[in-house]
């Protein structure tokens, strides 16, 4: 290399504006760009897993205590009998072992668990002279403290009875 491709060299530099410096900096503002919304992205992900967790242990819990009355009327109708005689809507009481045992977070609250009955006629299958057939809703309502996440299911059900 003689001297004056080394002066020539040394004259380009001189000519240089920075211009590595500014599209290294266009690079990194892109790239936090990227970051940025990753975080969002994942941020909303984990909220929308979050709700959806809750809703299907408070469905879970609903429809188990549905499941729970409706074992506890095949093995003692006298809930079933006292709304028929009501004409109307019984609370379903359970004691605290069991209710411990289908609300499995301290934030999640059962509000209700009650039968209505709905209305009688003949049941399909069944002498109409000799049995009668009783219709009836059993409600489930529970709701997560502090979440607004709530759940209401109803289990419609016929008993069929002789007639007296």
């Amino acid at each position: 290399m003689t001297a004056w491709n080394r002066i020539a060299d040394l004259s380009r530099i001189g000519r240089q504006r920075g211009a590595a410096l500014a599209i290294s900096l266009v690079i990194l503002l892109v790239l936090t760009l990227v970051a940025v919304t990753a975080s969002q992205v994942s941020r909303m992900q984990e909220a929308m897993s979050g709700n959806a967790q809750q809703e299907r242990t408070i469905f879970q819990t609903t429809y188990s205590a549905i499941s729970w009355a409706l074992n506890k009327f095949s093995d003692d109708p006298s809930t079933l009998a006292s709304a028929i005689d009501s004409d109307g809507t019984e609370n379903v009481s359970m004691d605290e072992s069991t209710e411990d045992r289908l609300v499995t977070d301290r934030h999640l609250q059962l509000s209700t668990l009650e039968v209505t009955h709905t209305g009688q006629g003949c049941p399909s299958g069944f002498s109409c002279k000799n049995f009668e057939g009783h219709y009836f809703d059993v409600d489930s309502e529970a709701s997560i403290a502090g979440t607004g996440a709530n759940s209401s299911q109803t289990q419609g059900i016929m008993r069929v009875t002789p007639k007296d």
